[in-house]
């Protein structure tokens, strides 16, 4: 009997041991941890050590970082890099605290670029098509894309009032298209470890 309860004994801290394990795994997804705070979930936004309108230059080597508040869109980080050498780097990104926000701030570029409130009959909920709004030299086309708390923005076409050059990049389209959930991936990780700046 006392080996049968020894056993046991052994079995149930090995057990506990490998549960807090996989709680630390979780919790931490091999990242910083994030206060408990009451948002579920990270808060990319409001842990990310910068004050607003300050700049994290470099990240990665290439990525440049501000964190923003705008009265209709809220708090959020912006992310961008003029190194554009394909796939990540061809588009900007702004994330949010959760998904709700997110949504909101999309509505807002919406209203902006579209200039109007409701939603076409073939429009997508999650991405649209429209004029980059706020741009006074040149005329943006852009596609903007929901993906959960990342707005994935990437410019279509460009034409500038200035000398009258045009650029293309309607590719650009069908890749966040097909590639929007690892492009939201690609814009948290890049918020995720703020200690290596």
């Amino acid at each position: 009997m006392k080996r049968i309860w020894i056993t046991v004994s052994i079995l149930a801290a090995v057990a506990l041991v490998c549960i807090a394990a996989v709680l630390i795994l979780l919790t931490c997804n091999g990242k910083r941890a994030f206060k408990n705070t009451g948002i579920a979930g990270p808060r990319y936004v409001t842990d990310y050590p910068l004050d607003i309108n300050e700049r994290s230059r470099e990240v990665n080597g290439i990525w440049t970082i501000t964190k923003r508040r705008d009265e209709k869109k809220g708090t959020y980080l912006y992310i961008r890099t003029i190194q554009n050498s394909g796939n990540e780097t061809e588009y900007s990104y702004e994330v949010y605290d959760t998904e709700e926000q997110a949504r909101a701030a999309f509505e807002e570029w919406y209203k902006a670029s579209k200039r109007k409130d409701s939603y076409g009959e073939n429009e997508d909920p999650n991405r649209f098509k429209g004029e980059m709004p706020y741009v006074d030299d040149a005329t943006i086309q852009a596609m903007f894309c929901l993906e959960g708390n990342v707005i994935i923005i990437a410019e279509l076409s460009f034409y500038s009032e200035w000398d009258g050059s045009r650029k293309d990049y309607s590719y650009r389209e069908t890749y966040v298209k097909e590639h929007a959930p690892e492009l939201r991936d690609f814009a948290l990780d890049l918020v995720s470890a703020p200690e290596k700046l």
